[in-house]
């Protein structure tokens, strides 16, 4: 019967077209225009560096019913004059948050038509990691201060809240006041209070937010590059891919292409996921380290980069991997993780039987030959030493045998028994290494006899040489 579209609105006859066909087009009167257009994602991702002199505006509805500012953001100082504004709309007359300059503490501003509150948390923003920093009120509720997942501020707030129009900035509190000096990733902007559980959802998958709510949400995969501008991603609906033309403007910013792959991570014994609010993980560049969003990996574009990941009781991992990459998971093993091996001891070492019969005998070798390999660690030559010296028999003839052929060899060889009688010290030093004492030549009357022959033999030559030359 009737069918009225966002695109069958036409401002020039202020008429709602039926998109039906049954030609029942509505009379618009008095309605507003909200330009509305689909959701636009780009495939490349950037993050914009802000340098103390730049910021991004954009135009909002009022949000005197609550609101939730969050964003992931990488400061490197806390800013300019009193701090740096990450988020301000109307100065002191609206709302907005920063963090102080002087101690780096969350600070949070809220108009309620007629005054301004203040709040300072004891939380500090640390400087050259990504954090999730933002604040959350209602009227005649709460405020709320939100870092890395997780609420560490909240006090009543028995007050209305102001219902500026005025234009945020993103980056500074107006375009020469208090600007901020590091990069941002993320804006989500909600038009109500978000919840606990909310808060720590957009931790642990910032691409994937509440869309109750949410008016403005600005994302490394909307800016523009060719515009300048950071496009809205918000949808009107949940299930309306169309969104409010509130897009930023960029003054100054400095995009830089970033690479932010999809990450999990498991317990490598039982592939079940590890919440990243129990993961650290760091980037290692230039013998610095930079801490990182578990579940928002900014990587440098196009790089390979060493990644420390850590979980609470875990051990932790080093991995060296390509940021053209879409995705990563990570699976650690749990720390002091007993082997199967040892479980299985210690169940049998509690076994009074075997703890009775393990008592009662000791397992020996067949033969020093067993033992030598049992206890070698799988040398040969550990093998062979630990054999001849656990066989007394071997250890009484092999020294014997092979000094009796060696001396044979160096006599035929240089027809010397001087040099024959030197070789049958050296293999008499050499076995008494081996065998770990000296081996007694007198047990063998070959070698024995042979050896007293070269030193009667030696004596001769010396005296017959010695007599002709007198």
């Amino acid at each position: 019967m009737l069918e009225y579209l966002p695109s069958s609105v036409d401002p020039a006859t202020n008429t709602w077209v039926d998109e039906s066909g049954n030609g029942n087009d509505g009379q618009i009167n008095g309605a507003t225009y909200v330009p509305l257009r689909p959701v636009s994602e780009f495939s490349e991702s950037y993050a914009l560096n802000f340098n103390r002199t730049d910021y991004v505006t954009s135009s909002l509805q009022s949000l005197e019913n609550g609101l939730t500012v969050i964003q992931f953001v990488k400061l490197n100082s806390w800013g300019t004059g009193d701090g740096g504004n990450l988020f301000s709309r109307g100065g002191n007359l609206g709302y907005r948050y920063r963090t102080l300059s002087s101690n780096g503490r969350l600070w949070v501003l809220i108009n309620n038509g007629t005054a301004f509150h203040v709040w300072a948390a004891s939380q500090v923003v640390e400087l050259h990691r990504e954090v999730m920093v933002g604040f959350s009120v209602a009227p005649y509720d709460t405020v709320e201060m939100i870092y890395n997942g997780k609420v560490v501020f909240s006090t009543s707030y028995p007050y209305a809240i102001s219902n500026t129009t005025a234009v945020a900035y993103i980056g500074a509190l107006s375009p020469t006041a208090e600007l901020i000096d590091g990069e941002v990733y993320v804006t989500l902007i909600y038009a109500r209070k978000l919840s606990d559980q909310e808060i720590q959802q957009i931790y642990e998958n910032p691409n994937n937010p509440p869309l109750d709510g949410l008016v403005l949400w600005y994302s490394p995969y909307s800016y523009d590059p060719s515009t300048g501008k950071w496009l809205n991603r918000a949808p009107i609906f949940p299930t309306i891919p169309l969104v409010e033309e509130l897009d930023g403007v960029n003054y100054g910013a400095t995009p830089e292409r970033v690479s932010i792959p999809s990450t999990g991570y498991y317990d490598a014994s039982n592939s079940s996921p590890i919440s990243p609010l129990d993961v650290s993980v760091s980037l290692i560049e230039n013998n610095t380290t930079i801490s990182l969003i578990p579940s928002f990996l900014t990587l440098p574009y196009n790089e390979t980069v060493t990644l420390n990941v850590s979980a609470t009781g875990y051990e932790s991992r080093t991995l060296s991997i390509l940021t053209t990459i879409n995705s990563l998971a990570v699976y650690l093993e749990p720390a002091n993780k007993t082997s199967e091996y040892q479980n299985v001891l210690n169940v049998l070492n509690q076994t009074n039987l075997v703890k009775n019969l393990t008592a009662n005998f000791t397992i020996t070798p067949i033969n020093p030959y067993a033992k030598a390999i049992l206890d070698s660690g799988g040398s040969f030559g550990k093998t062979v030493e630990l054999a001849i010296r656990g066989d007394d028999l071997v250890k009484l003839i092999m020294p014997q045998l092979f000094t009796f052929a060696f001396v044979i060899l160096v006599l035929f060889k240089t027809d010397s028994p001087l040099a024959a009688l030197g070789s049958a010290l050296i293999m008499w030093a050499m076995w008494t290494a081996v065998i770990g004492e000296a081996p007694n030549l007198r047990n063998s009357g070959v070698t024995f006899t042979l050896v007293v022959f070269l030193v009667a033999w030696t004596l001769w030559d010396l005296f017959y040489n010695y007599s002709r030359e007198t």
